[in-house]
């Protein structure tokens, strides 16, 4: 029986000392040329490594991978993007069909809310397109609510403010200047 013991403990022992001497040798991580020729570091700690900047990695001759993998996107996500998808039709279709009035029309996150951009404030053209327009499609791509904006200064078209609203309450839309 002490034989057997102490057999046992020689052999860990041996194999520590082995592992010992080997360790540092086998888990050394070895280079690999990169396109370009340079060599990448062999030990950094994840822990103390920082991103550096875009025009640092350039002048170093660091290279971009080739391509990259989206994250994950969820359910919600997903359903986002399909709606989105069946909607363009109708934003495009309202700009041209517009006359010039719509500039631009997307959904707001609120995604039940149409946002859409006039090039101007005329009443009379927005009843028209408001009754030819969204009381008849709007609901039909999930929208409830729409905001019309218009802009502040003809010299900055981006400066909007909010012209109009239009609500489906009891399945029939009511429109609101402000």
């Amino acid at each position: 029986m002490a034989r057997a013991v102490g057999f046992l403990l020689l052999t860990a022992l041996a194999g520590l000392v082995a592992y010992w001497l080997l360790a540092p040798r086998l888990l050394r991580t070895t280079a690999i040329s990169q396109p370009n020729g340079s060599l990448p570091t062999t030990h950094v700690p994840a822990a103390r490594s920082t991103p550096a900047s875009s025009s640092a990695n350039m002048s170093n001759g660091a290279t971009i991978p080739p391509s990259s993998i989206p994250p994950p996107l969820s359910q919600e996500q997903l359903n986002d993007i399909a709606r989105e998808n069946q909607r363009t039709p109708y934003y495009a279709w309202l700009r041209n069909s517009s006359n010039g009035l719509v500039q631009q029309a997307y959904a707001d996150t609120d995604r039940t809310v149409l946002i859409v951009q006039l090039a101007g404030a005329e009443p009379d053209a927005l009843t028209v397109l408001f009754n030819r327009a969204i009381v008849p499609y709007a609901n039909r791509y999930g929208f409830l609510h729409v905001r019309f904006y218009v802009p502040i200064s003809p010299d900055n078209p981006q400066d909007r403010r909010l012209y109009a609203e239009a609500s489906l309450t009891n399945n029939s839309w009511q429109l609101f200047f402000q």
